[in-house]
């Protein structure tokens, strides 16, 4: 390992130190392979004996997704004030004031600095600043001084950083609207830093969500029929890092198919602390077993980068691609989203807007008010567009439209003429069905073919008249982004 690797590994807070201290580089190779996960249930035997017992029924609301994130405003406002006050304190932040000297704006970003105050459940005022303060020196040793005071974008990595991704993020979100990021073993030879610069990039592109800020994230860690070994030393050095990274992820699944890799998985769960490891569960078996697994967790089936013989599907060069030629836009006053929600609407004739779960209970929603539809007026029909628009709304979702790499908000004029559009669709199609039908009692062939627009897909056999969808509530904001300084 080189001189620049190894600064990156002492990458640490000074009131911290290592939990990999008990189970040390030295002695991973030592350890017994044992039987199926006997190393994980005995480390989070042991973590969780050193946590609460509200603690421990948090971990596992994190786990399965079902936490409610519940935050008052007025305390929050307190709490960035004491924030504040402590970054006030902290001697050593070089890099801070020069982040500030470029940008204020961004460097006093509001949602940044939530970012850091929510890592910790308690809302730890002096520990998020101190974790604010780091990420600006560790940013500053992966990028450089010039951009302390802006985001990282896709452009200010090296092409054969994000050539050779390790990492993706799912196109689905968990069944609790949260993003996931699955991470597998590459054969290419990285350095540490080349990692950390994509790791970073990646982390901060996808906390730019709001659900992701304020619900966290999801981690996978795929090693299923891959002989690359797992290697123990990142994991360490990773765990330097995280220590000047919000604490973004709640939920960490590691999936594997070889006993070797159990030592290791030992020693990854001492380096990711307490807060994860109790948040872990490992997968051992086959690539259809471990889906299966995660499927209990509420990771989509359909999300998931494997097909069913194992095999991991290559990463699109197009998406990177896609982004870079993104970046050289004007930034858009519209709402961007890189993931959509369970409640969005996709419009589009893409094969994902088509099965988008916000598509299917948008459907259901416009068939149950197709009948009213028929028998309004003109303006009686403007109206139950609008309203259709205004409940989709009501539940968190946006209409989006594919936006380059992302998707991007479409004003309410056009969600409602997209709705319009739906409606008549649907009357095409019953017409269609009828006349089939039709042609069928009168012993005729029936016609051929179905009709689809990009607003609504064809329903399938369901038909209008149905009973009219309730809304759906969730607890998250609607509201994405850093806003216009980030």
């Amino acid at each position: 390992m080189d001189d620049n690797e190894m600064d990156i590994m002492s990458w640490s807070s000074e009131d911290e130190t290592s939990e990999t201290e008990e189970c040390g580089l030295d002695s991973f190779e030592s350890l017994e392979t044992g039987p199926i996960d006997e190393a994980h249930e005995d480390l989070l035997a042991r973590a969780l004996k050193s946590i609460t017992f509200d603690e421990q029924q948090s971990a596992i609301h994190d786990i399965h997704g079902v936490s409610e994130i519940q935050e008052d405003p007025i305390i929050m406002e307190e709490k960035l004030s004491q924030m504040e006050n402590e970054i006030c304190k902290i001697k050593k932040k070089e890099a801070y004031l020069q982040a500030k000297e470029i940008s204020p704006d961004f460097a006093l970003n509001k949602d940044l600095r939530l970012l850091f105050l929510r890592s910790d459940k308690k809302l730890n005022a002096k520990k998020a600043a101190a974790t604010f303060v780091s990420h600006f020196e560790v940013k500053k040793k992966l990028f450089g001084e010039e951009k302390l005071g802006r985001d990282i974008m896709l452009h200010d990595l090296k092409q054969e950083e994000w050539k050779f991704c390790q990492t993706r993020w799912l196109q689905h979100r968990d069944r609790s609207g949260r993003i996931v990021l699955f991470w597998t073993p590459h054969e290419e030879e990285q350095t540490y830093e080349s990692r950390f610069r994509l790791l970073f990039w990646s982390i901060f592109t996808m906390l730019r969500d709001e659900e992701s800020r304020k619900n966290g994230m999801v981690l996978i860690f795929y090693n299923v029929g891959s002989n690359i070994m797992p290697d123990p030393k990142l994991w360490v050095a990773l765990n330097d890092m995280k220590k000047s990274l919000p604490n973004c992820f709640v939920s960490f699944h590691i999936c594997y198919d070889n006993p070797r890799v159990r030592p290791i998985l030992r020693l990854i769960l001492s380096a990711v602390g307490t807060f994860l490891t109790v948040r872990c569960r490992s997968h051992y078996g086959s690539a259809k077993e471990c889906i299966y697994s995660l499927l209990t967790f509420g990771i989509p089936r359909e999300a998931l980068p494997i097909t069913d013989d194992g095999t991991i599907l290559p990463l699109a060069e197009e998406g990177f691609t896609k982004r870079l030629e993104q970046e050289q836009q004007p930034t858009p006053k519209e709402l961007v989203v890189i993931i959509p929600g369970r409640f969005d609407v996709l419009l589009g004739r893409q094969k994902r807007c088509q099965d988008h779960v916000g598509n299917l209970r948008y459907r259901h929603l416009v068939l149950s008010y197709q009948n009213d539809y028929e028998q309004a007026s003109k303006h009686e029909k403007t109206a139950i567009a609008e309203k259709v628009v205004k409940e989709v709304q009501a539940n968190g979702g946006h209409f989006l439209e594919i936006y380059y790499a992302d998707f991007i908000e479409v004003s309410d004029i056009v969600a409602r003429k997209k709705v319009a559009h739906a409606f008549r669709s649907q009357r095409r199609i019953q017409n269609r069905r009828k006349e089939s039908h039709n042609r069928l009692a009168a012993g005729s062939p029936p016609v051929s073919g179905s009709e689809s627009d990009g607003s609504v897909p064809v329903f399938g056999s369901q038909t209008a008249g149905t009973k009219r969808a309730s809304p759906i509530q969730f607890a998250s904001s609607a509201k994405r982004g850093f806003g216009a300084s980030m």
